[in-house]
């Protein structure tokens, strides 16, 4: 199967975009060659688990984006559209609970937000 992610760096900043991604170890120590700003990771359509092929789950998510380096953590596919079977609520509370202490590095906390890097 064929996956993509992209790296893009826009006046200093870089932004890692990872796309509908399964688990994968690709990402490991992309920071390591210049810091990642901020990542973009798929966090919902993980259930049934089939649809692990070519989605990961929030805990999933979580270990890339530490594996990647990268200093933040911007959420996407969750809460939007009834993508697969989990409840739509589901994959932002996993993925806070697997950040643990670290959650305050989850950029956004529902729709609509902004940040500003």
């Amino acid at each position: 199967m064929g996956y993509n992610g992209y790296v893009l760096k826009y006046k200093g900043v870089r932004m890692l975009f990872a796309g509908d991604t399964a688990y994968t170890e690709s990402f490991n120590g992309l920071a390591n060659k210049e810091p990642i700003d901020l990542a973009f990771f798929p966090i919902g359509a993980y259930q049934p688990e089939s649809f692990e092929e070519a989605h990961c789950t929030p805990e999933q998510a979580w270990t890339m984006f530490k594996q990647s380096g990268a200093k933040r953590f911007f959420p996407m596919h969750w809460d939007t559209f009834v993508l697969s079977y989990e409840p739509v609520e589901e994959p932002y509370e996993r993925l806070v609970a697997a950040a643990k202490l670290e959650r305050d590095q989850i950029v956004i906390k529902a729709h609509g937000e902004s940040i500003r890097l």
